[in-house]
């Protein structure tokens, strides 16, 4: 297992930024991917500094369950949201009908920015405690 949850922060703060950059230049679609990734990569970083092991999964829902020191409780139904945007907003033939332009817009690149910086944010508390 890889023991520098350091680097997985630090790739999940990037993609953060990124979608801070992609909200602001109005590119809803890949703020949303991007957020699920930032997300996705703090809370396997946060494993790895606990000594646990991370499954080989993109479910977010899944991996706070595995990290209930983050109290994430109270994001569940944000989670969920964020973690449809996985697949679907990659390939434009993943939907039943519509691509991922159809799917989200400002609103939800703006909510799913605000949900990966707060966990992000409660991954790096936790992970900066000695």
């Amino acid at each position: 297992m890889n023991a520098r949850h350091a680097d997985w922060l630090s790739t999940a703060k990037s993609d953060l930024e990124f979608a801070e950059v992609g909200l602001a230049q109005k590119f809803p679609v890949q703020t949303c991917f991007l957020s699920q990734q930032a997300v996705e990569k703090a809370l396997k970083g946060v494993l790895v500094f606990l000594k646990r092991p991370y499954p080989k999964t993109h479910s977010l829902l899944e991996l706070s369950r595995l990290v209930p020191e983050l109290d994430l409780k109270p994001h569940r139904l944000n989670l969920t949201i964020l973690d449809g945007y996985y697949a679907p907003l990659r390939y434009p033939d993943a939907l039943p009908k519509g691509g991922p332009l159809d799917t989200v817009g400002a609103k939800e690149a703006k909510e799913a920015v605000a949900l990966a910086r707060i966990v992000y944010n409660l991954a790096s508390a936790l992970t900066s405690q000695p």
